[in-house]
């Protein structure tokens, strides 16, 4: 999934209600013992029902360009499964 700085991207679940944070990590290097670029960006989570919205940062310093991985937590702390995000502009 592309997206920008700022967008917001909605999804429905059916467990909706539980989720309580989303955070965009960059993949990890594996080539370095010590990954000196690693970082967890939080994004703005807001639930209707079950439609999710996520809002991404607009701050280019805090989100550069290049793949990240979203993950939802639910309020037991839980992570979801990776989605794939290219953030290109």
């Amino acid at each position: 999934m592309q997206a920008g700085r700022g967008d917001t991207l909605t999804f429905n679940s059916t467990n909706a209600n539980t989720i309580k944070t989303a955070r965009l990590i960059p993949p990890s290097s594996t080539t370095h013992v010590t990954n000196i670029e690693q970082r967890s960006v939080a994004a703005v989570v807001k639930t209707v029902g079950s439609k999710v919205t996520i809002t991404l940062p607009k701050d280019e310093n805090l989100l550069t360009n290049g793949y990240y991985m979203l993950f939802v937590t639910n309020k037991d702390g839980t992570p979801s499964y990776a989605k794939m995000v290219d953030i290109n502009r």
